[in-house]
């Protein structure tokens, strides 16, 4: 009897310490995609008249853009799947502190050749990031809440939060922008290089 006790005893220290880390891979899974999801916003208000300032017309932009979004389309999936084949938190990583450091260089670019170096940098980091994170909530919130009732109440919290936090950001991005556009989509980097750091302590 003292042998039963004991192991179901171990059992339930082993789930609440199991428990414990599912709590705080989804609280840091949580600040790390609002992080990444707002880090842009700097550059919105302002990212049309940053590229007029490099001499690109409206076709160019629309170049640009179509070269980002056959990136990201094309990416997208592949880079999932390569997460969940391999290793999820370091793709997670690489994708976050990419796209920082991609935004830098954008920040710097001098025509649209390096504008679209950066978009097609942009689309393959965000591509390796994007399905990463919710993976992660959905594993571990359905550690903690097998029903699925508690991955729908993040999911609605983040994307209240994360609307909430884009427009703060586009108020400061465009404030910025007052004094340099260069300035504002540097700004980005922030966020992402945040996000990155907190990536690192989100055990896979």
């Amino acid at each position: 009897d003292f042998l039963c006790v004991f192991c179901y005893s171990k059992r339930e220290e082993t789930k609440m310490e199991q428990n414990s880390i599912y709590k705080k891979n989804l609280k840091l899974t949580i600040i790390e995609t609002i992080l990444t999801s707002i880090g842009a916003g700097f550059s919105i208000p302002i990212i049309n008249l940053f590229w007029n300032s490099i001499g690109m017309n409206q076709a160019d932009i629309g170049f640009t853009q179509m070269i980002f979004t056959i990136a990201i389309v094309c990416l997208d999936i592949p880079m999932g799947y390569i997460a969940d084949r391999f290793n999820r938190k370091a793709i997670n990583i690489i994708g976050d502190i990419g796209v920082s450091l991609t935004f830098l260089f954008y920040a710097f670019s001098k025509n649209m050749y390096m504008a679209i170096i950066g978009e097609c940098l942009l689309g393959v980091f965000m591509a390796m990031t994007n399905g990463v994170d919710q993976s992660f909530i959905k594993y571990n919130a359905d550690k903690i809440d097998s029903s699925g009732k508690l991955f729908k109440k993040i999911n609605t919290k983040i994307y209240t939060l994360r609307y909430v936090s884009s427009f703060i950001v586009m108020l400061i991005g465009g404030f910025i922008s007052r004094y340099s556009l260069r300035l504002s989509v540097s700004m980005s980097f922030f966020p992402y290089f945040m996000g990155g750091i907190i990536a690192f302590f989100i055990k896979d």
